[in-house]
């Protein structure tokens, strides 16, 4: 299990980047699969009622990390980037810890 941090300010809302690149087809792909839109769903969802972290199981996890790779971010900048590195080096957690 995975715990992604989700920091925000005025200029940057994490859950909303999240959420809509969770959302988004793997590598600006023109769709996406069913199976692909119902984890995304789920995914979507746990972001959306998480306060400042998230908490994912590690398919869910890969499925965040596999998306925020390939993202087509549409320029260059220092919240994002703070906020992929963020995402790629999420801790693991226990899930006594989860608990």
């Amino acid at each position: 299990m995975r715990k992604i941090e989700l920091q925000s300010d005025e200029a940057f809302d994490a859950k909303r980047s999240l959420i809509a690149i969770v959302e988004s087809p793997l590598g600006g792909k023109a769709h996406v699969t069913v199976p692909e839109m119902r984890t995304a769903l789920r995914i979507a969802e746990k972001v959306a009622a998480a306060d400042a972290a998230v908490l994912l199981e590690d398919s869910d996890f890969n499925f965040v990390r596999e998306r925020v790779e390939a993202f087509p971010y549409p320029r260059s900048d220092k919240r994002v980037l703070q906020f992929v590195e963020t995402i790629l080096k999420a801790a693991e957690v226990d899930v006594q810890e989860a608990a």
